[in-house]
């Protein structure tokens, strides 16, 4: 399969004057949990905090496990290969969500990960990224006042834990040879 043939999906917004963020919880009767590789126009991350299988991402295949953190730039290809129906919280956003306000980059998280782009946490780590994740999910929902001013601060506070806990791991890449040989690429980083 080429790239060319991969579907492209762009920024799922719910309404034309949506901010340029969307969380909710997973469902794995949405399409894009079919185990056919799909491509964005948006980062995202996916937070699990239960299930089993195997996230590909770009090819290679990463356990899912609970208490993992998956990031994703825009172009990236992937897809859920799911052996237990996972739960957790997808975020999907773009970057100019993150500077509507201020200029820090923290979009370079996702450039830094091209070996792994997976965060196996540790209890301490995963009780954090959890609290700002459901946070993030009630602030999503509710739309009350100042609630876009709330996403863009506590999404920034994950991506800032989420750079703090990641470090480089020392892996041995394995080039990935065709979508068919995905399973034999799986790794846990």
């Amino acid at each position: 399969m080429y790239p060319g043939d991969i579907p492209l999906h762009d920024f799922p917004y719910r309404h034309d004057l949506d901010p340029p963020i969307m969380i909710k919880r997973l469902n794995p009767n949405e399409p894009w949990m079919k185990p056919a590789p799909d491509r964005h126009t948006f980062f995202a991350l996916f937070w699990i905090s239960e299930g089993e299988g195997f996230h590909h991402i770009d090819y290679t295949g990463y356990a899912i496990r609970p208490q993992t953190l998956y990031l994703m730039r825009p172009g990236q290809t992937h897809f859920f290969e799911v052996e237990k129906r996972p739960e957790g919280i997808s975020i999907f956003f773009l970057e100019e969500f993150l500077y509507l306000n201020n200029r820090f980059l923290l979009t370079e998280l996702f450039y830094l990960i091209d070996r792994c782009p997976t965060l196996y946490s540790r209890q301490a780590q995963a009780n954090i990224l959890q609290q700002v994740i459901e946070q993030l999910l009630i602030e999503y929902d509710s739309e009350q006042l100042g609630y876009l001013d709330a996403l863009q601060h506590l999404l920034k506070l994950l991506l800032i834990y989420v750079r703090r806990f990641y470090s480089l791991p020392n892996t041995d890449f394995v080039e990935p040879t065709a979508i068919v040989d995905v399973e034999a690429n799986a790794r846990v980083c």
